[in-house]
């Protein structure tokens, strides 16, 4: 939980209300809502869709990256495999 809770801190602002907000969808709709399609709906949608998002994050490679990192910290590959 530490490790997360490092994770999520290392965003702030509305980078962090997106997270927050993505983990809200992953528990409601699983791991697929961890997908660029995501960005579509509300409330992202609102937010100004996936290339106004992916500027609080330092651009679209970035969010790529994060959004890669929080499915990999859900479903370790060693989990997955076992």
């Amino acid at each position: 939980l530490n490790r997360e809770q490092a994770f999520l801190r290392r965003y702030s602002g509305k980078a962090r209300e997106v997270l927050l907000e993505l983990l809200d969808k992953y528990r409601a709709g699983g791991i697929e809502q961890l997908e660029p399609e995501i960005f579509q709906v509300s409330p992202f949608g609102e937010w100004g869709g996936a290339y106004k998002i992916s500027r609080w994050f330092g651009g679209p490679p970035r969010l790529r990256e994060v959004l890669q990192t929080m499915r990999e910290r859900l479903y370790p590959v060693e989990e997955v495999v076992a």
